[in-house]
């Protein structure tokens, strides 16, 4: 191939690889932006749904208009939040299960609206039963809503992955592009112009026997066959010799390398048409002109190139670099000046072959402002940054990492991650992964997002989640590790578990708890053989309290009836609050009837004690209704044990209130009362 194709080839590419390299980076980088919304807004998301849930709650123990306003409110904010596209998130099923879900909550709300301003039975049982519906749909959709929110997380560091491999691939793309250049110049062009200048040194010398024998089929290939043919010729007649010398014209005019030969006096004496394309000036204007008079105009290029003149004058091969003007503006170049010396090796003068390299310099500079891009997106990245060598000791360690584990970069540089960041306990086990690492790039926590315990330098431990990536090298692989303190993020999910699991008013077991609960004593009561017995129970007259009192009285007088009841029951009974003034009792491990129907009577009779509330006296009773489980009785489901208790509670209502009832599941049948 002809050289100055492959010059032009690997100019074209290097273009290309920039431009190609410019594009991903730009691509990768809206794509991690994009992905940085999407995951604030998911954020957003999850924060105004458990707002939603606290009102739901607020709104369950009220049923005041304000509270049914601001609950209106936030479901519209979130339903038009909801009404957006997001992205690659608008088709993942949690979105579409939190749209659903949110779609389904306004008619329940709006039922619930209606039963709460209706007093009569019927209607304060669908209101129940609406309630643990629009409560159990809340609760979902704080989970939909989480889910959303990891998943946004998720894309967003797949974003921030392929933006850091795009930033940190093209780089190094267009470092090979640049060493395969460098590689065509001095294999294609520098090796045989050093053997060409050998070969003029020997033929100067009177050896007309040397020969280059170069088979290239390129530019100097056919330089090195017409100057072979041009050293046969020297034997011949002065009019061979001239014949040769303009054969040798011929052969560098058509080299695109700018090709001079400066006498010791430092005037040229020969220069070739490569000139007249770079410089747009004749060849024949060189001639007899020393560097000085030629360059008079441009003074900055002529004092780049004369102390290497001199240099080779004194007989010393130079490679320099310069900046020249040209009819196409300022360009780079790199010149060879090769001494040439007579048989007694005085220097006569020298050669110089000069390139166009501001491609090549273009490509370095862009490479230099893409490594130092890197460099600060890892200074400034919001996660902790570590690189490791191939003997896992620390090489670059960013602000951030700083920030999370106390140690300053230059106090851990040189160490190993494990000695400063892994509690003794897994030590063993992270250093077995990190030779098998080490020997073949794999391992159990490579290219994975992992969470582990890691260390603080004042020695408290730290959850983190840990993602590593294998770098391959010429020595081995080594590794890049993103660490990320994940310590608010478990707080506010076993905030979020605990919120939706517990009464916020009395601080007992809500209903969702109590419905965990229930299934679970059952299936011990079925393995045990014991008898069990659920007690449904509310305060009387409840509704006109609130009415006539208020809710805040209406709050206090069910703070203090839930820490009656529950100090009237053992400590491995389970008391919940349902829903309003709704209550119950599980009691387990029992023997016989009387024992529930004694708790019962003990709550009766510590309820009946006068309250205090807001500073005055108020006397209070309960009603209670019990479903009881024999030993022998046959199983039975929750929900028919539930309502069996709903069952005795009417009753005991119908009886006169302030006492209670109790119905038993017979061993014949568990649908059977007695």
């Amino acid at each position: 191939m002809r050289i100055r194709f492959q010059l032009q080839a690997a100019i074209v590419l290097s273009v290309l690889v920039s431009l190609g390299t410019v594009w991903v980076v730009a691509a990768t980088d809206r794509a991690e932006d994009g992905a940085s919304r999407t995951q604030a807004q998911a954020q957003l998301m999850a924060h105004e749904v458990t707002g939603l849930l606290v009102l739901t709650q607020e709104y369950a123990r009220h049923a005041e208009p304000r509270a049914a306003g601001q609950w209106q409110a936030r479901m519209q904010a979130i339903q038009a939040a909801l009404a957006d596209e997001h992205a690659s998130f608008a088709d993942g099923p949690a979105f579409q299960e939190l749209k659903a879900v949110a779609d389904a909550l306004p008619p329940l709300f709006d039922t619930l609206q209606v039963a709460s301003a209706q007093s009569d039975a019927f209607s304060e049982r669908r209101k129940e039963m609406v309630l643990d519906r629009l409560l159990t749909n809340t609760q979902a959709m704080s989970d939909y809503a989480y889910q959303w929110h990891q998943d946004a997380v998720q894309e967003r560091l797949e974003a921030s992955s392929r933006f850091r491999l795009a930033a940190l691939g093209g780089p190094l793309l267009m470092l090979l592009v640049v060493i395969g250049s460098a590689l065509v110049v001095r294999m294609r062009v520098l090796k045989p112009m050093q053997a060409l200048e050998r070969a003029t040194q020997a033929v100067a010398s009177g050896d007309l026997a040397t020969r280059l024998n170069n088979p290239a089929k390129d530019e100097l290939g056919d330089l090195a066959r017409h100057f072979d043919r041009m050293t046969a010729s020297l034997a011949g007649s002065g009019e061979q010799l001239r014949q040769s010398e303009a054969q040798l014209r011929a052969v560098t005019d058509n080299v695109p390398v700018l090709i001079t030969y400066v006498d010791r006096d430092q005037v040229y004496r020969f220069a070739n048409a490569h000139h007249r394309v770079v410089f747009g000036v004749e060849p024949e204007r060189l001639l007899g002109r020393s560097l000085q008079q030629f360059w008079a105009d441009d003074k900055a290029a002529y004092a780049q190139m004369r102390p290497p003149a001199e240099a080779a004058l004194r007989g010393e091969s130079v490679v320099f670099e310069s900046l020249r003007g040209t009819p196409r503006g300022p360009r780079h170049f790199q010149s060879v000046y090769l001494p040439d010396l007579d048989e007694r090796g005085q220097v006569r003068g020298f050669y110089a072959m000069t390139t166009d390299v501001t491609e090549r310099k273009q490509v370095a500079a862009a490479q230099a402002i893409s490594e130092e891009r890197v460099r600060n997106i890892l200074r400034h990245a919001p996660d902790a940054f570590v690189s490791l060598d191939i003997h896992g000791r620390i090489t670059r360690w960013n602000r951030q990492a700083e920030a999370t584990f106390g140690w300053r970069e230059a106090e851990v540089l040189g160490r190993t991650m494990h000695e400063l960041l892994i509690p003794e306990r897994h030590r063993a086990a992270h250093l077995a992964g990190f030779e098998r690492f080490r020997e073949t790039g794999e391992g159990p926590v490579v290219n994975q997002r992992i969470e582990i315990t890691a260390l603080h330098r004042d020695g408290h431990e730290i959850p983190v989640e840990l993602s590593v990536g294998a770098v391959r090298e010429p020595e081995g692989h080594v590794a890049n590790a993103f660490l990320r303190d994940i310590s608010d993020r478990l707080a506010a999910k076993q905030q979020l578990q605990a919120l939706a699991r517990v009464d916020v008013l009395t601080g007992l077991p809500n209903r969702l708890q109590f419905n965990e609960r229930l299934p679970e004593a059952l299936a011990r009561r079925q393995r045990s053989r014991a008898a069990l017995a659920l007690l449904f129970l509310d305060v009387d007259h409840f509704k006109s309290i609130n009415d006539s009192r208020g809710h805040a009285a209406g709050d206090a007088v069910l703070v203090q009836f839930a820490s009656t009841v529950s100090a009237c029951v053992r400590k491995t009974d389970s008391v919940a609050r349902l829903a309003g003034d709704e209550f119950v009792v599980l009691l387990e491990g029992l023997h016989n009837e009387a024992e529930p129907q004694a708790i019962a009577r003990k709550i009766v009779q510590a309820v009946n004690r006068p309250m205090q509330v807001e500073g005055e006296l108020l006397q209070v009773s309960t009603s209670i209704g019990i479903a009881y489980l024999a030993p022998e009785a046959l199983p039975v489901e929750a929900a028919a044990l539930l309502a069996r208790a709903d069952e005795a509670l009417y009753a005991a209502k119908r009886g006169g209130r302030n006492g209670f009832r109790m119905l038993a599941l017979a061993a014949s049948s568990a649908e059977d009362a007695s």
